[in-house]
């Protein structure tokens, strides 16, 4: 009898299996085969070499053929059958199409000719795993069930995704990504600084602090040389990204950043030095990046992240799960200006490509770098950085640095004054940079201040700026053209200002934080950021308040490091929303272990966010939690989104609804018509004056797809109809529906009226959980105010000046030995 079973069942097995795997195959489609172990075949019958196939997706819908023994299958020409090869190639580069309605497609290689027509992919084993970064994270992060909803999320203020570019793109060791995979993304750099590391003088210089400092320069899978200090080898491949990401991370700004000077001094170059080029190509290339981990996920818009032009789509991409990125530039010549005393630029030239980089979905400028230029005066370099970034400017801006005595509080930083015997230093750093020397400037005592501010043309630069509701940000200029700056703002109220990353000294924060700007520390070891938190931050603003970090890595800083009392974290750790649990990240051989070695590269945010949330509390993890959403309403106000108002009590619910809360508006029309609302969930509110009404609200109950289905109001005296909120009423518990207005009675009195959509009124199930929405609802009337940081409190209590320094920005004593010893070496 069991034989008999088995052998009635054994048929019925193979039919059900022959049946699941041609449904799987039915369901394939060209970016669905990602990641895939597949064994190929065409109707002539099966591919030869493609019985074990893992499709390794190199660009949407385009594919390396990856094989058991790490090889890849190659096309060979027209007539030919593909065959192994060694190495990724053009010619091993599969387009792939479907080919109509059914399961089959075809294979085109990029090069060479090589087609397959009616390819079947049936699901194997025993494919080979391709090398890739591990995320050493279980679990996905937290998604929400709407589109509009408030966001969750740490904010990432200035962060250099695209370094790879810069300075002719042979100054850099390593990419985000490479379409054929981590090892070519992140190879030996030998081809960029010779043989351990000895033809690289200025990249040895940055990293050892000596420009002849023999070095292992393996790549993956070694990693040897990857640290928090290496500032020159990349530190932001992109699933280190993805795994910030998991931590928390939810905004990203992102910078283009160059310097034409530094670029021209380097022996070796690929591309051209014009740091406008620059900013072009690394445009294309976060969205080239963009698309190929989106390939990576399955499809368009899969990917952990996605560059975005609005806080509209931003709020929606965040609230997908995903990171929001948005594009920014930072450059010393920005619109090809340079030039101090005879610029390069107009306002027509600054029109036209502002209009240019808008339309490339820039939406954040800073107006410089490291130089003066004819728009904006620039925040000196201290210390013995001086040596390098005076003499640059004077190439760049056509002069030295220009200061003065300072007299007020406020300050830029130090110059080094090249007093002998320094003066002999500087005279080999000028000749470097091609400047006669004994040129060297002579300057009054400190304090200094650049005696350049914010220029005609750069009051009309950010004029434009504001016009297009892009973000400005400050960091990098000096004091005058701050002040003239956060001026020009406040005279047209406009909230749109952040500094991320520590160049604005924090004296000057209170006035961002007072327009609905944002300001906060760059980056630094956990203990020390806690701190200046708790120093800097206020007690309360006007605006919803949040925090975050610029880690400017790829913008030559250092990252955070593990020490005195930074890095004690445990493993495992969770992400910020508990949905993610995190072990040490392992990277081909090496195995990154923060709690010795820091932020070694940039997934160890994660880790960094860990430390911050174990050494400052609760109230900390919170603040960056809220980070995200601060920026995303700071730019929906430069998008002409109001800021929150209290409505007048005597407004009635009219048909439509209640002043700028109308039935069937989408949420964006109601975020333009009403403002921002203090609470944002499936129902929004916005508070209202008058007696009795302190947390009492107007309402918008929002369905799934975003649309106004219920517009309704708990505000004393709120009348529709005969029924008025607050007066008595028969019944003790009672919603009363007539048509589409609805009276919801509890002990006798008016609790709250409303109007709802026909479809919602015919719906009694529905139309109870809108209410309960409505009800729950809350606002406050409460005018919110500036309190002042600790630090301002102290000021204003001991009437001690601002701190003259940024967070930012002053000297670093590691890079002031460097300095000196390249002077010395005469180098």
């Amino acid at each position: 009898m069991r034989r008999l079973v088995l052998a009635l069942a054994l048929p019925a097995l193979v039919a059900l299996t022959a049946a699941t795997q041609a449904q799987a195959a039915e369901s394939l489609t060209r970016y669905s085969l990602v990641n895939g172990c597949f064994s190929l075949s065409t109707t002539q019958g099966p591919v030869a070499a493609g019985e074990k196939v893992r499709m390794q997706a190199t660009a949407l819908g385009r594919y390396l053929l990856f094989l058991p023994d790490g090889t890849y299958l190659t096309g060979q020409g027209d007539d030919r059958a593909p065959a192994p090869e060694k190495d990724p190639s053009p010619q091993g580069e599969w387009r792939v199409e479907e080919e109509g309605s059914g399961p089959t497609f075809s294979l085109t290689a990029l090069e060479g000719g090589a087609a397959l027509k009616g390819v079947t992919f049936t699901p194997a084993d025993g494919c080979a795993a391709y090398p890739e970064a591990e995320l050493n994270a279980t679990g996905a992060p937290a998604r929400s069930s709407t589109e509009f909803g408030e966001v969750r999320g740490i904010l990432e203020g200035h962060m250099h995704w695209m370094t790879y570019e810069k300075y002719g793109r042979q100054f850099q060791c390593g990419r985000p990504w490479h379409r054929y995979g981590i090892a070519k993304a992140l190879p030996d750099c030998s081809g960029v600084e010779g043989p351990k590391g000895i033809a690289a003088p200025m990249q040895n210089f940055f990293n050892y602090g000596n420009p002849v400092a023999p070095h292992d320069t393996s790549g993956y899978p070694k990693l040897a040389s990857w640290g928090n200090d290496n500032l020159t080898y990349e530190g932001t491949y992109w699933r280190w990204v993805q795994r910030a990401h998991m931590a928390g991370l939810r905004l990203m700004v992102m910078g283009v950043n160059d310097n034409r000077v530094l670029c021209e001094v380097q022996a070796r170059k690929e591309t051209n030095c014009n740091e406008m080029d620059t900013v072009r190509r690394g445009l294309r290339a976060i969205r080239e990046l963009e698309d190929y981990v989106d390939a990576q996920s399955g499809g368009p818009g899969k990917g952990f992240f996605e560059v975005v032009t609005d806080p509209f789509e931003a709020r929606r991409v965040i609230n997908e799960g995903r990171m929001a990125v948005v594009l920014e530039i930072e450059v010393s010549e920005p619109f090809d200006c340079r030039g101090w005393d005879n610029p390069t630029c107009d306002r027509g030239q600054i029109d036209r490509q502002l209009d240019e980089l808008h339309d490339l979905g820039v939406r954040s400028l800073l107006l410089l770098n490291k130089f003066d230029n004819p728009l904006t005066g620039v925040r000196f370099d201290s210390g013995l950085t001086g040596l390098l970034t005076n003499p640059g400017n004077r190439l760049s801006a056509g002069t030295f640095f220009s200061a003065r005595t300072c007299t007020g509080p406020f300050r830029d930083n130090t110059i080094e004054t090249f007093v002998p015997p320094a003066s002999s230093a500087l005279d080999t750093v000028l000749t470097s940079f091609g400047v006669q020397p004994g040129t060297a400037p002579v300057y009054p005592p400190a304090p200094h201040c650049n005696t350049r501010g914010l220029t005609d043309l750069g009051k009309y630069t950010v004029g434009r700026m504001m016009d297009r509701g892009m973000i400005v940000n400050p960091d990098h200029m000096s004091q005058a053209s701050v002040e003239d700056t956060l001026s020009l703002l406040e005279a047209r109220r406009y909230s749109g200002v952040i500094s991320p990353h520590g160049w604005v000294d924090p004296g000057n924060w209170p006035r961002f934080w007072k327009l609905g700007g944002l300001a906060f520390p760059g980056h630094s070891d956990a203990k020390d950021y806690v701190k200046e938190y708790e120093r800097y931050r206020p007690k309360s603003t006007p605006f919803f308040t949040g925090w975050g970090y610029g880690a400017d890595l790829g913008g030559m800083a250092q990252q955070p490091q593990a020490r005195n009392g930074s890095g004690e974290i445990s493993y495992p750790f969770k992400s910020y929303d508990g949905r993610v649990t995190f072990e040490r990240q392992v990277t081909g051989e090496r195995t990154f272990d923060y709690t010795k070695e820091g932020v070694a590269h940039y997934g160890l945010y994660a880790e960094w966010f860990e430390d911050l949330r174990r050494l400052g509390g609760a109230k900390l993890a919170e603040d960056m939690s809220r980070g995200a959403e601060a920026y995303l309403q700071m730019w929906e106000r430069t998008e002409g989104v109001r800021p929150g108002a209290c409505a007048p009590s005597r407004r009635k619910v009219t048909t439509r609804g209640i002043g700028g809360l109308r039935l069937g508006d989408h949420w964006e029309t109601v975020l333009r018509r009403a403002g921002q609302p203090q609470q944002r969930g499936r129902a929004w509110s916005w508070c209202v004056r008058g007696r009795g009404n302190a947390k009492r609200a107007d309402v918008a109950v929002l369905n799934d797809a975003g649309r106004v289905e219920l517009v309704g109001s708990t505000a004393t005296g709120r009348p529709l109809g005969t029924a008025r909120v607050g007066r008595r009423a028969r019944g003790r518990t009672v919603v009363r529906v007539r048509g589409q207005r609805v009276t919801v009675v509890r002990a006798g009195k008016v609790q709250a009226v409303a109007l709802a959509t026909r479809r919602l009124a015919r719906d009694p199930k529905r139309l109870r959980t809108a209410v309960r929405r409505l009800l729950a609802a809350k606002a406050s009337a409460a005018v919110p105010t500036y309190e002042p940081s600790p630090a301002e409190e102290e000021r204003a209590k001991t009437g001690a000046a601002p701190t003259g320094r940024t967070l930012a920005g002053t000297a670093n004593p590691r890079l002031d030995r460097a300095i000196e010893l390249l002077c010395r070496l005469q180098l």
